[in-house]
């Protein structure tokens, strides 16, 4: 009887996750997330704040451009970009009141043309959350790399592997630790360009560039669960009650 239980077990937590009844992924209100919308008129490397959209803060880069080095998007045509010291931000109001959202998008950089003494170098972002309180939730810290790597090129202006099509093609999946969200709350979502600020006040010249960013949600669903457990215990009851017949 034991082993029967145990088999019913493991095959109604494998229907229960399968179906999702356990949990529910769900899109969170991020809005235009690879920046297709607010980019739809772009058509060269341009501050966001010219274009109307959900994005404020940063820039939008065209893929294949100039300008971007070439790059390609991850999704679509346009991606967001963050230099210097600039944020990209978005503010939403949550639907949901959860402890489990997650942050998910992609980053790449600039071809390193000309080496280290020009653009397409590393770059170090940061991801915040911030309430309508100001209470500042760190989501992520990390830094863009250049597909292809960063050897000079002896100042020519001449493109190498860094401008091959898996390399202009190549993007980062990033992902955030689990973060809270209070339902009808205001939140700001921020990625926060970190070069390096000097002691003159100018700024070394670094960018990040971001795309598919996407923010999901897993909501319990304990009625699912609950129904799942009584008929577990309905399983065992007739187990034993079959049991005791045929002593």
């Amino acid at each position: 009887m034991s082993g029967l239980i145990a088999r019913m077990l493991i095959i109604g937590s494998v229907a229960v996750s399968a179906s999702g009844l356990g949990g529910a992924a769900i899109a969170g209100p991020l809005m235009d997330g690879s920046f297709e919308g607010q980019g739809a008129s772009v058509t060269s490397w341009s501050y966001i704040g010219a274009f109307s959209g959900p994005w404020s803060g940063g820039g939008i880069g065209v893929g294949g451009d100039y300008q971007s080095g070439w790059k390609n998007p991850q999704d679509g045509r346009v991606f967001g970009i963050v230099k210097d010291r600039q944020s990209l931000s978005q503010q939403f109001v949550a639907d949901i009141t959860t402890s489990t959202a997650m942050l998910m998008w992609y980053d790449t950089n600039r071809p390193s043309w000309r080496g280290n003494s020009w653009y397409g170098r590393p770059n170090t972002y940061s991801v915040t959350i911030t309430d309508s309180a100001g209470g500042v939730q760190s989501l992520y810290q990390g830094t863009s790399q250049v597909a292809g790597g960063l050897e000079s090129n002896s100042n020519v202006d001449a493109r190498d592997d860094r401008w091959s099509p898996a390399n202009l093609a190549k993007w980062d999946a990033r992902s955030s630790a689990p973060f809270s969200l209070v339902a009808g709350s205001l939140y700001t979502l921020s990625f926060n360009s970190l070069a390096t600020l000097f002691s003159d006040g100018t700024v070394d010249d670094r960018t990040t560039f971001l795309d598919n960013i996407v923010l999901t949600t897993q909501v319990p669903v304990p009625g699912a669960f609950a129904r799942f457990m009584a008929g577990v215990c309905g399983i065992v009851a007739c187990a034993r009650k079959g049991g005791r017949r045929r002593r």
